[in-house]
């Protein structure tokens, strides 16, 4: 049997297989989980949205599904399942908030809000539930209607600011004018502060008797002071002697303000003429206020078009209604980005019996959890025992990896797709590769692909032989490096080992953002 019809054969019944998965396994992949919600109405939620707790993604939605309350009423149930590793970490109970948070670019989860609680179950969600959902859109929309419900208060307000415009010109108008017209009472003020000094020298001689009573009231108090002197005498000596340390700090202050005040006189001079002129200044400021409120009330200048018209409630109108257009335009083609993902990795292997290695990079790209499209470039080596010569500079040198993928059986729990297969480009030849998760660490590969047999025997990528088989076991050893062993070539088997690694574009974007902090 040629190479050609093997591996027609094998990407025959892969084919077949995955039309038969598909066929008869569809409806497995939106099956219900085991917990609902139930929301008076639901906003851009679908099936495979994700679940979050306090913020960290725990589940999926399976199914969004219109039902009927308790009461008769509409209402909307969302049905999600929670990761295994998880489910006794995601606590429930009546204070427990369910939302649905919406993107600013499309999509939405299922957001749960908790800080006590017991670890959920179906049942512990028998009386949830959430609220009503509050997106952009339909704030933006909300806006628009309170704009348009007050409009009649809003132009009311506008004119209030008119009119208070038009009372501040008003108002300085008048200040001024009450100064001039005033002018005579103003003088009048500052003579009458010179009699009241006459008026208090009469209240004196009135009230002679009653000042020489306090006098002699004084003399009494002076010698109860006296006795108290003399009772106290060390007490005072020490005050007295603290006091004059306080009068030589008091002298050193006093002349130390007399050596600043002689080494800024000319600037204490500038200061007191510069206070002289501020009164002249002060009128100047208010015949120029005068003017702008003028200006202001009549419509003119910025601001007083900004004031007088309606302009402005017309453009923000306009920018409202252009930002909602935008907003419809933009829904399809967020709703798709939302879902894709882009893994890029490194991979490496060897075959210890042979002494042969390879190594290469990858591209995946899946726009939806169950397809995905992958490429990438390869490096292999000879066999440690066959002799090669060196690879022609004028050739293409690296191998080429294209492959089509698709997954199938998901499973709700450990929310992933249990058998993935794909066909293509494997090094640069026709094959196929089908992969089956065991568990979230361990996964089994079957790869076949036809062999370069067709190249010069000293060529470095020459295979002997018409298929290729490797079948190999994944093993996670950490977040996204897994750790390969399993049977090369499995017409002359060898050991293989290698190992993978991935970064998501969440990752890739994480460390650009470290790289650019660190520069």
């Amino acid at each position: 049997m040629s190479s050609e019809l093997k591996v027609g054969i094998f990407l025959v019944a892969m084919v077949g297989l995955a039309v038969t998965f598909t066929v008869f396994t569809t409806p497995s992949l939106h099956r219900k989980g085991a917990y609902a919600v139930t929301f008076p109405r639901v906003a851009r939620l679908k099936a495979g949205d994700p679940v979050t707790y306090n913020g960290v993604k725990v589940g999926q939605v399976s199914d969004v599904l219109a039902v009927l309350a308790k009461d008769g009423s509409p209402a909307v149930q969302v049905v999600f399942s929670v990761e295994n590793l998880v489910k006794t970490k995601v606590l429930v109970d009546r204070q427990t908030a369910y939302r649905i948070s919406q993107g600013v670019l499309g999509g939405a989860e299922l957001a749960i809000l908790a800080k006590t609680g017991v670890p959920i179950t179906p049942e512990a969600l028998t009386e949830a539930r959430g609220t009503e959902p509050a997106g952009i859109d339909e704030t933006i929309q909300t806006v628009k209607e309170v704009i348009d419900e007050n409009r009649g208060e809003i132009k009311a307000a506008v004119t209030s600011i008119r009119t208070g415009a038009d009372n501040l010109g008003s108002m300085s108008a008048e200040i001024r004018d009450t100064v001039h017209e005033n002018r005579e009472q103003l003088k009048t003020t500052v003579r009458n502060v010179g009699d009241a000094a006459g008026s208090i020298n009469q209240v004196v001689l009135e009230n002679r008797e009653g000042f020489k009573a306090a006098v002699d009231n004084f003399g009494a108090m002076a010698k109860g002071i006296s006795t108290l002197v003399e009772e106290n005498r060390e007490a005072i000596k020490t005050a007295f002697a603290n006091f004059g340390k306080a009068g030589t700090n008091v002298a050193d202050a006093a002349k130390t303000i007399d050596n600043v005040v002689k080494e800024n006189r000319d600037d204490l001079k500038k200061a007191m003429d510069g206070l002289a002129k501020l009164g002249a200044r002060l009128d100047k400021i208010g015949e120029n206020l005068e003017i702008i409120t003028t200006q202001i009330a009549q419509g003119k200048g910025t601001i007083g078009k900004l004031v007088m018209e309606d302009t402005l409630h017309r453009k923000t109108e306009e920018v409202l209604d252009r930002a909602n257009e935008r907003l419809d335009e933009v829904k399809p083609f967020t709703r798709g980005l939302s879902e894709l993902k882009i893994i890029v990795g490194l991979t490496g292997g060897s075959n210890t019996r042979r002494g042969s290695s390879q190594g290469g990079a990858l591209i995946r790209i899946e726009p939806k959890p169950w397809k995905f499209y992958q490429a990438g470039v390869s490096y292999r080596t000879a066999d440690a025992d066959r002799e090669t010569v060196n690879d022609d500079p004028d050739r293409f040198n690296i191998d080429i990896d294209l492959l089509f993928g698709w997954r199938f059986f998901h499973d709700d729990d450990a929310q992933r797709y249990k058998l993935s297969v794909a066909g293509g480009l494997i090094s640069s030849q026709i094959g196929g590769l089908a992969r089956w998760h065991i568990s979230d660490d361990w996964s089994f590969t079957m790869m076949a692909r036809q062999k370069s047999n067709t190249r010069q025997v000293n060529d470095r990528r020459y295979e002997q032989g018409d298929v290729l088989y490797r079948a190999t076991f994944e093993w996670r050893v950490w977040e996204r490096v897994y750790l390969v062993a399993g049977a090369d070539d499995l017409e002359h088997p060898g050991p293989w080992f290698g190992l993978t690694g991935e970064l998501l574009d969440t990752d890739i974007r994480n460390l650009a953002t470290a790289g650019s902090l660190g520069k």
